[in-house]
């Protein structure tokens, strides 16, 4: 069989492979033949720095958040400890009185 493909011209080697197939409609778009302008390049240009900078602040927020939440629990640990002193403070009274 590969023989008698191998034998036809490509013309009827491709008619006989590809008859069975049925071609779709094709939409021919416009080529477009110009480049970007100034202002396509400059919205561009501050849509990335605009970008950038909202980055940027959202990373300065979740660092200051670290931070916050870093120090409310090292107050929080604190003021237990404290709280707990206080109350051997009152015991030792007391057992002094």
């Amino acid at each position: 069989m590969l023989k008698q493909f191998i034998k036809l011209k490509p013309a009827i080697l491709y008619k006989q492979v590809f008859k069975s197939f049925v071609c779709a409609d094709i939409l021919k778009f416009k080529p477009k033949t110009s480049f970007l302008s100034d202002a396509d390049i400059n919205s561009l240009f501050f849509g990335v720095v605009n970008l950038i900078k909202t980055n940027a602040y959202k990373k300065a927020e979740l660092k200051f958040k670290r931070e916050v939440n870093y120090y409310q629990d090292l107050l929080n640990l604190n003021l237990s400890r404290v709280v707990k002193l206080e109350h051997e403070i009152k015991k030792l009274k007391e057992k002094q009185i």
